[in-house]
């Protein structure tokens, strides 16, 4: 992985002193933004947290995150045990090429509820990067199924959003809220489209 690694540092033009003084999980998002400012999408980019965020504020509405500040969510990716950073960088190597190679995600078939590439990459990380897994998915949605339990039995409207890869397989939110008994699997499942 490390020589993976370097070759993807040498072909994006970051300087080796700049990304091996960074702790892996850091790594990430230097080798992530470099791929993407060489790898311009072919249509323009909307950043949904930014629309929901102003959407939200426009109706003054109360807005909290799971990380709500940049030292938190620092803090978090640095508490990742050592294997699961460094295995964070392979998935995004793996999710690179598969981009580069064409078998990546299309831009929009998760509206079409079918999330083929993403499930492909979410049983990549769950097989072949269990540590990194079980602290981004097993334990994360475990977080945010007590967090929508809580909401749900203080009463009132809330609307969550969570990123693709938290709402898909066996340890998605969904399957977590039904493992709690908040909802049963006839009234929420996961989307069972396939491509």
């Amino acid at each position: 992985m490390r020589e993976r690694a370097l070759a993807y540092t040498t072909s994006l033009g970051i300087k080796k002193e700049i990304i091996e003084t960074q702790r892996p999980w850091r790594a990430f998002y230097t080798l992530n933004s470099a791929f993407w400012s060489q790898n311009k999408l072919a249509y323009e980019q909307v950043y949904v947290d930014q629309v929901l965020r102003e959407l939200a504020q426009s109706k003054a509405k109360n807005i909290h995150y799971e990380m709500p500040t940049w030292p938190a969510f620092a803090r978090f990716m640095a508490a990742m045990p050592d294997e699961a950073q460094s295995q964070y960088i392979e998935w995004l190597l793996d999710f690179l090429d598969d981009y580069k190679n064409g078998s990546g995600m299309t831009a929009f078939s998760w509206i079409r509820g079918q999330p083929t590439a993403s499930r492909r990459s979410l049983d990549r990380m769950r097989t072949r990067m269990p540590d990194l897994y079980r602290v981004m998915q097993v334990q994360r949605n475990a977080w945010w199924a007590r967090k929508i339990d809580e909401l749900l039995m203080a009463g009132g409207t809330y609307f969550v959003a969570v990123g693709m890869l938290h709402v898909l397989g066996p340890d998605g939110i969904p399957s977590q809220l039904q493992r709690l008994r908040v909802v049963t699997p006839s009234a929420l499942r996961e989307n069972p489209a396939v491509d």
